[in-house]
């Protein structure tokens, strides 16, 4: 099975606060803000894939990949992540079950720096590059019915 998630960040650009004393009478706007979180997002993308298989009445087990596109546009540091899942199911008798999961995965690198939005410059002021990072979780748990 697989799926297709399309999320719509580029909503998010840049979001004015304003001061409580302007509600009301003015639009909250760039030029009435105080200050403002920019954050200049695109549209997000996750595809996700897997498989699963019942070996037999008491074992089974799936594994999935994970693509997730990174929001940022070269400014900030939301960056693509590849995730890689395991896990296993084990039935020893009818009410008892015990499951073991896994996941590893790459938080890629990249670097932020300057971003024109509208015509004004943001980021000029800093710009850093940062590596990949690697994620890992563990997860078990026992259910028994009675």
């Amino acid at each position: 099975l697989g799926s297709v998630k399309w999320t719509n960040w580029s909503v998010l650009q840049s979001i004015a606060f304003c001061p409580k004393a302007t509600k009301g009478v003015v639009a909250c706007s760039a030029s009435s803000q105080l200050t403002s979180l920019d954050l200049f997002y695109r549209d997000g993308w996750t595809i996700s894939g897997g498989v699963g298989h019942k070996f037999n009445e008491q074992w089974a087990g799936a594994l999935s990949l994970t693509w997730d596109r990174g929001a940022s546009q070269g400014y900030g540091a939301q960056t693509d992540t590849w995730t890689l899942g395991a896990g296993v199911s084990y039935t020893p008798v009818e009410n008892v079950e015990w499951r073991l999961a896994g996941a590893l995965g790459i938080m890629t690198g990249g670097e932020s720096g300057t971003y024109v939005y509208n015509g004004r410059t943001y980021g000029n002021d800093v710009s850093y590059s940062f590596g990949d990072d690697l994620l890992a979780a563990l997860s078990t748990s026992v259910k028994v019915k009675f």
